[in-house]
This record gives C-alpha cells, structure tokens and sequence, in this order.
C-alpha cells in the first residue's frame, strides 16, 4: 500500500526506565491515521509516498478508524517501492560533544567524564540504539546536575 504524508507527529517520550517509546502518528493525504511504533530512520518527512504494512485496524474513542502500521519504508522519487538506505549515525563521542554544546556545559571536563561513561555503559549494555544517545546524554546530565554537582 502506497500513501502521501500529509502529517506526521512524533507522541513518542522517554518512560519512567529511561528507555525512549517510539510513536509516531501519520496523518495521509486520504485523511487516514496511521501509527507506528518504530524508530523511524530516516524519518519520512511530508509529501514523502510511504510504503507499509498494516497490522490493526482501530477505533478512537470519538468513533475514528485508525491503523496500526509496521514496515513503514519512503518510496523514491522514481517510483520504486524499495527502502531507503539508512542514514549513517554520528559517532555517540561526536553526538555526546554536540548535546554537551547545547547546554554550556561541556566544559566540566567532569561532567565529560560521567556523561560519557553513563552512555558508554548503556550503549555497551545493548538495550539502546544509536538514535536514543541524545536522550541518554540529557539523562546523564540531569542526573549529573542533581546528584554529583
């Protein structure tokens, strides 16, 4: 099935754990709700045609049918319904800098040292991806702020 994006929201947070929930809603030209819960790389942008497969089909509370979608992949400008090659990530030391600029603290070499070795941990640990660093290095900085400073 092939769709224009029309709108899409990323509803996705960071639960109580730490670890990013994904869910992205898809809003297509045809005035259908689309969700997905994936980690959407790259991410489609609007106007982009989408290629997917539907999992459920749902009513909203207000009577609106909605679908839950997995396999979500952009279809090329040339028409070929082939995914995407994934965009490479930044290196997490190179992703790790970049948020510790945002917030004027990058330096305390201090804070360097703990930031990097919570995400490095994390990372080692295999229950993050690549994509979910910048959230582990606000973690990292809150809990560095509130608990070692």
């Amino acid at each position: 099935m092939i769709k224009t994006i029309k709108e899409i929201e990323n509803k996705g947070k960071v639960n109580d754990s730490g670890m990013m929930e994904y869910n992205y809603l898809i809003v297509t030209t045809e005035n259908e709700w689309l969700y997905i819960r994936e980690n959407l790389q790259p991410l489609p942008q609007i106007g982009d045609k989408i290629s997917y497969d539907i999992t459920s089909s749902k009513m909203s509370g207000k009577g609106n049918e909605y679908f839950n979608i997995k396999n979500l992949s952009i279809v090329p400008k040339d028409g070929n319904e082939s995914q995407q090659q994934q965009q490479p990530a930044q290196p997490a030391q190179q992703v790790i800098t970049n948020e510790l600029k945002k917030t004027g603290n990058y330096i305390n070499p201090n804070l360097v040292m703990f930031v990097t070795g919570v995400v490095g941990r994390s990372m080692g640990g295999g229950r993050f991806t690549k994509e979910e660093i910048p959230a582990l290095v606000s973690i990292a900085v809150r809990a560095y702020n509130e608990h070692i400073k």
